[in-house]
């Protein structure tokens, strides 16, 4: 007689359990979702040159639980499979900002940002982004007056198939020095060395070294 009740009471152990533990896991998922927040500034304004690095700022923002994971960018077509990922630890707390770097061959119109922790995806976003062309000159613009210079892109120049001018963050600056390759020419105005980090400044100076036009600058 006692066998067959703790036999029963072991049966509804194991009910209870299954009903409860789908809830309890989707409790958690839900709060590490609402937790976090992302934001993303991906290529020059959102656009970018094909075949060349162009730099994706994230800022992340943590108010739950602790959560260590992996922030992953892909793009929605197959672009020859390329995958760019990077760890990221994520306390109590947490506000940071990473920079990771893209490259798309196929003139990739739409990105997807993601937080992966143990494989499952936390996070999501659809990024639009918009391809230039090989032949474009293009101009980034480093200032705090978001039109400063639009007029340039009215230009003819020789050799390309016109003009396009981006306006760059001066926080989301890479800092390295390939992701601003896609770029012909940078103009800095009301912009010194004290707005951007000592890495910022090494890529730009960097760049100008291997071939980047660079107008403006003051130290």
């Amino acid at each position: 007689m006692n066998r067959w009740k703790l036999h029963i009471a072991a049966v509804l152990l194991v009910l209870v359990g299954a009903l409860l533990m789908p809830g309890a896991v989707y409790a958690q998922e839900g709060q590490n979702t609402e937790s976090i927040q992302i934001e993303v500034d991906a290529g020059y304004q959102g656009f970018y040159r094909t075949s060349q690095w162009f730099p994706i700022a994230v800022d992340v923002s943590n108010t739950g639980p602790d959560v260590r994971g992996v922030l992953e960018w892909r793009y929605r077509v197959n672009d020859d499979e390329l995958v760019f990922r990077q760890e990221i630890d994520l306390p109590r707390g947490a506000r940071k900002r990473l920079m990771l770097y893209g490259l798309s061959n196929n003139f990739a119109r739409v990105g997807d940002l993601r937080l992966l922790v143990d494989e499952q995806v936390l996070f999501q976003e659809q990024v639009s982004l918009s391809p230039l062309e090989a032949e474009l000159y293009v101009i980034g613009v480093l200032s705090t007056d978001p039109t400063l210079l639009n007029s340039l892109e009215a230009m003819q120049l020789e050799n390309t198939s016109g003009a396009q001018v981006v306006h760059l963050n001066p926080e989301h600056m890479p800092e390295q020095s390939t992701a601003l390759q896609g770029l012909n020419a940078i103009f800095v105005h009301d912009i010194t060395t004290a707005d951007l980090t000592a890495a910022q400044q090494a890529a730009l100076e960097m760049w100008v070294r291997t071939g980047g036009r660079a107008g403006g600058w003051r130290r």
